[in-house]
């Protein structure tokens, strides 16, 4: 189907993902589930390419953290649960901006477990 604009074809675009945006969003979470080991190796070179050096840690790359914390200890550390698990700065990332995406500052705990490590004090 040619276009005779770029405008044109980016309207058509925009509004084809808008009509089959379920389609989408089931079609990615499954390719998700299949395709893993692909995604945590993404990750893991993004997060390797990395440089803080005072910059801000993005929303991603604590995402592609987190991740890689959860794949190396599948359970919470605290109670072994398997559920509603989250990853866990041991040192606080405000503190040790430099440690804030290493995988060996963080544990796998389930949300519980994290919300009370917070409220006893550790960060």
């Amino acid at each position: 189907m040619p276009f005779k604009t770029k405008e044109e074809q980016s309207a058509y675009y925009k509004e084809w993902r808008k009509l089959n945006k379920e389609k989408l969003q089931v079609y990615y979470k499954e390719w998700k589930i299949n395709n893993k080991d692909k995604i945590n190796k993404s990750q893991y070179k993004y997060l390797l390419k990395l440089k803080l050096d005072g910059k801000r840690v993005n929303g991603r790359s604590l995402n592609a953290w987190a991740e890689q914390v959860k794949d190396k200890t599948p359970f919470c550390e605290w109670c072994y649960s398997e559920d509603s698990l989250e990853a866990h700065h041991i040192m606080p990332k405000i503190k040790f901006k430099q440690y804030a995406l290493d995988i060996n500052n963080g544990r796998t705990m389930c949300k519980d477990c994290h919300i009370t490590c917070h409220k006893q004090g550790g960060y």
